[in-house]
C-alpha cells in the first residue's frame, strides 16, 4: 500500500483539476475534490480567487477574463484508509497528514498565482 507522501502529487494534481474558472461569481470560489486509490479516500475543499480583470473585445474578438493576483488555499481535508481484505479502517501517521495538507496548500497556491498577468 501507498503512503500519503507517496500519493501526494497525485492528489494535488485531481485538487487542481477540480477547479473551474468559468464560472467564479464574485471574487472566490470553492471547490471539492475527491482522490481514491486502492485503500485511501480523500476528501478536500479548496478556496481559490484572486482579480479577475475583463477585457473588452470587438466584435470580432470576445471579451476576455484574465486573473491577476491569483490565490488558492485549503480549507478542509478528509482523509481514510481501509484495509484492503477487511475494510477495517486504519491509522496512518499525523505528520503524513499535515505534510499532505501543507504540500496541497502550497501547490494550490503556486498554481493560481501562475494565473496572474
Amino acid at each position: 500500500m501507498r503512503t500519503l507522501t507517496e500519493l501526494a502529487p497525485e492528489i494535488c494534481q485531481a485538487a487542481i483539476e477540480s477547479i473551474n474558472f468559468v464560472p467564479i461569481d464574485g471574487d472566490s470560489a470553492t471547490f471539492n475534490f475527491t482522490f481514491d486509490d486502492d485503500n485511501w479516500s480523500i476528501t478536500g475543499t479548496l478556496t481559490v480567487g484572486g482579480e479577475w480583470i475583463t477585457f473588452r473585445g470587438s466584435y470580432e474578438l470576445p471579451d476576455e477574463d484574465t486573473l491577476r493576483r491569483g490565490w488558492g488555499t485549503l480549507v478542509n481535508l478528509e482523509v481514510d484508509c481501509r484495509h484492503e481484505e477487511t475494510d477495517e479502517r486504519l491509522d496512518y501517521p499525523i505528520g503524513d497528514f499535515n505534510s499532505l495538507w501543507a504540500e496541497l496548500d502550497y501547490e494550490l497556491d503556486q498554481y493560481m498565482q501562475s494565473y496572474q498577468i
